[in-house]
């Protein structure tokens, strides 16, 4: 029997979306061998504040009955310069606020920032951009004086690779998602294996089929 999943996404901006996106459907088709069709709409990738006031609207819409019926919300959000639960948080109450079930709410925070998720299998992301050149593993770092890092970490592993990039690598984000090693980049990153095992937590409860 197909199951058809309707997720409602919210992203910053294209870094996400591609990314995200991209591991998602591998989890979806990996978990359920091709029994699965996947229907996304994406409903905030503009970068900045817009994804809160994107939030709050779609909140309110549900609340009214007005909204698209989804089976969960995806939230991609940027630690950034804060703690992981503050910003966790600042969705909850949101949706707190309409009523809306927490448990259909799945959050990847990346924490700092999403271009860490892109590295943390080196291997994986050559595999990903199809180069030859594997990058260091990246270091943690949590601050505003580094918020930069990631980011040139990115760049710096495109042209080991004789590639460049208009958008900061965003655009190779789904066929890397499909490379990497998820429980070696889970070891690296405990946001990562939060997210994988709270979307897959999610499946089970929704879809026993799943487990």
């Amino acid at each position: 029997m197909m199951i058809r999943i309707n997720i409602a996404f919210f992203f910053e901006d294209i870094g996400h979306e591609n990314f995200v996106q991209g591991l998602v459907k591998r989890l979806l088709r990996e978990k359920a061998q091709g029994k699965i069709e996947v229907y996304g709409d994406n409903l905030s990738s503009r970068g900045g504040s817009i994804i809160r006031t994107n939030f709050i609207e779609f909140m309110k819409s549900s609340s009214e009955g007005r909204a698209g019926q989804y089976d969960l919300v995806l939230v991609v959000h940027d630690a950034n310069c804060h703690t992981v639960p503050k910003v966790k948080n600042e969705f909850i109450s949101i949706a707190r606020r309409f009523n809306y079930p927490n448990e259909d709410i799945v959050f990847a925070i990346p924490d700092p920032y999403i271009e860490r998720w892109y590295l943390a299998d080196p291997k994986g992301f050559a595999k990903g951009i199809k180069g030859k050149k594997v990058p260091a593993l990246p270091g943690y770092f949590h601050d505003k004086s580094q918020r930069h890092y990631y980011k040139d970490r990115l760049v710096e592993a495109l042209r080991a690779n004789l590639i460049g990039s208009s958008i900061g690598g965003a655009e190779f984000g789904f066929d890397i998602a499909q490379e990497i090693d998820i429980k070696k980049a889970g070891k690296v990153d405990p946001n990562f294996a939060k997210f994988i095992a709270d979307f897959n937590g999610c499946l089970k409860r929704k879809y026993p089929p799943l487990r």
